[in-house]
């Protein structure tokens, strides 16, 4: 998934935004890296992000404004009430998405929350 820059150029990765890059995270941070895109990445232990920026990840301050100016947002942390927070809380990025942003879930979380979190979504875009 490759955007063309300009005519003859190599194609550009779009902007990905993970947060929560711990073991499935990080190791998600790193193949991206790898096949030469800079994806931002979050995480509340700074440690794990700084530990990633080696290998061309970015080190969004606001990840919320890392996340807008993405075109979709992995979200790898551990349950369902982390994904809300992430999503809805207080610092949440919801309300910044722009419409048709894309959100990957990776949490193990029950089918009904994964909907419940799609329904909240979809009525912002």
């Amino acid at each position: 998934m490759t955007r063309a820059t300009e005519p003859g150029a190599k194609p550009v990765p779009f902007a990905v935004t993970l947060i929560g890059v711990g073991n499935m995270g990080g190791g998600m941070a790193q193949r991206l890296c790898s096949l030469g895109w800079a994806p931002a990445v979050h995480d509340l232990d700074r440690s794990k992000v700084e530990s990633l920026m080696p290998f061309g990840a970015l080190a969004g301050v606001d990840i919320a404004q890392a996340a807008t100016k993405s075109i979709a947002t992995i979200v790898c942390v551990v349950d369902a009430a982390q994904t809300r927070d992430v999503l809805f809380g207080a610092q949440g990025i919801a309300p910044q998405l722009l419409p048709g942003h894309v959100v990957l879930l990776c949490p193990t979380i029950a089918p009904q929350d994964v909907e419940s979190i799609a329904s909240q979504l979809a009525l912002q875009g």
